[in-house]
């Protein structure tokens, strides 16, 4: 499909729509790709959603007309022309082509690739976590590298010892009995505190440490004798999946494969934070867990987009048409309270969310900020070189504020640092994060354990 991905690639004339900002409400694919198209364009972005899209529980691959036993293209106009009011027929084929050539252009920008059969428009033969058969148009490159067209050969699957959520052996059984060789492999995971039957994603983040995946490594090659591919559930890496795909396949001398297993997906989350990492450091702004409830008119332009909630706490996004001083005063705008996050942050674009004392602010944008690797032009910190600028606190840091906010009148004890818990969870005794700030907010100094930055 390299030469009609050439032949139609869309233009986007990147003089429309200069200067205005534009507002994406949802982190699916359709969200994260128009955010995409309108910072192409030129235009200023920000995107808000309660949370990711369908692509964290999905298989990560994207299916077109999975029943296409030939050119799925031509297929989608076949099928246009019988039910014109099919999605595809309103939207056109021509829509479709260029929908799926933006999405391939982004996820390669992104750093995941997804790619389609060497047959130019055909769709892809890929393993389930049972051992069926799916066949979308496009995967990501680890998945599609597992295409079962035309394989010649035994496949080896390999699963690990304990973990609940892929079975080789139910993968390599139903595959052998439709006719693909396939024979499974159980190999022991490194022992790790807290790490029995990990959430995919979690695993997948095992998988980013060059120890973790030489042990599992070793355990594997002697095993691989005449298979022609290694299948693995699709862990192989969250920030580091192209380095532990080229790993492996340099270790075990074969190409290896991902089979998509239960929810959360890796795969789509790695396609997410790759998109949300290119927009941020295109200069978009990705709000995370707040619900957008209504949106409000005035004199032509977008006002707030409103998020769920009347309490304080609660986010309102502005726009850049309002004034500054309507932020900081907390003035009433319409039926909502706005309340600034910080006098010293200037921006009417960061909203409200909590007040606290400056220094308490100050501490935390320390002890979050310090261990981010974007770098907060709202604190009036430039960014370096290659350095990813935060345009606004994040979401992570709205949550911190939130629970600092009630530290403030009731200060929890110290607790010595549990490594083990979750980054984020602020409300958790022993989180690093939560005893950091505890620490330099009351104490003056850092808690045992801890390391500034």
């Amino acid at each position: 499909m390299a030469e009609k991905r050439k032949a139609s690639r869309c233009t986007i004339d990147a003089t429309q729509g200069r200067g205005a900002d534009v507002i994406v409400i949802g982190a699916g694919l359709a969200g994260l790709l128009a955010a995409a198209y309108a910072v192409r364009a030129g235009a200023r972005v920000r995107l808000i959603a309660t949370g990711w899209g369908q692509q964290i529980v999905s298989p990560g691959w994207i299916s077109v007309c999975d029943r296409a036993d030939d050119d799925v293209i031509a297929e989608v106009r076949g099928h246009a022309a019988l039910c014109p009011d099919h999605p595809y027929a309103l939207a056109g084929p021509d829509a479709l082509v260029c929908a799926l050539d933006l999405f391939q252009d982004m996820a390669e920008a992104a750093g995941e690739p997804f790619v389609m059969r060497l047959k130019d428009g055909h769709n892809l033969r890929l393993a389930t976590m049972l051992g069926a058969i799916q066949t979308p148009l496009l995967a990501p490159q680890g998945m599609a590298a597992g295409d079962l067209t035309d394989v010649e050969g035994p496949l080896l699957i390999a699963g690990f010892d304990g973990w609940r959520d892929f079975y080789p052996a139910l993968v390599a059984g139903n595959l052998s009995a439709q006719g693909i060789a396939a024979r499974p492999l159980t190999v022991t995971l490194p022992a790790e505190r807290g790490s029995w039957d990990d959430w995919p994603a979690n695993l997948a983040r095992r998988f980013d440490s060059s120890d973790f995946r030489a042990a599992v490594l070793r355990q594997i090659q002697p095993q691989v004798k005449d298979a022609v591919r290694v299948g693995f559930p699709a862990v192989l890496g969250m920030e580091q999946h192209a380095e532990v795909l080229r790993e492996f396949e340099a270790g075990l001398g074969c190409p290896v494969f991902e089979i998509p297993t239960l929810p959360p997906s890796p795969a789509g989350a790695r396609l997410s934070n790759g998109i949300r990492r290119w927009l941020l450091h295109h200069g978009a702004r990705v709000q995370i867990g707040h619900a957008v409830v209504r949106g409000i008119v005035e004199q032509g332009a977008v006002a707030p987009a409103a998020p769920s909630g009347e309490q304080d706490v609660a986010g309102v996004f502005l726009s850049s048409d309002l004034p500054a001083e309507s932020v900081a005063t907390g003035a009433d705008i319409g039926s909502r309270r706005v309340q600034a996050l910080a006098q010293g942050w200037p921006s009417p674009l960061i909203g409200g969310y909590v007040t606290l004392p400056a220094e308490a602010r100050d501490v935390a944008a320390n002890v979050l900020c310090g261990r981010c690797v974007r770098r907060p032009v709202w604190r009036d910190i430039e960014p370096a070189g290659d350095e990813i600028p935060c345009p606004e606190p994040c979401s992570v840091m709205v949550s911190l504020c939130r629970d600092a906010a009630v530290w403030e009148s009731n200060r929890p004890p110290s607790t010595p640092v549990d490594s083990d818990l979750p980054w984020a969870a602020f409300d958790m005794p022993g989180n690093v994060i939560r005893e950091h700030y505890l620490g330099e907010r009351f104490d003056g100094d850092n808690p045992v354990g801890l390391s500034d930055g």
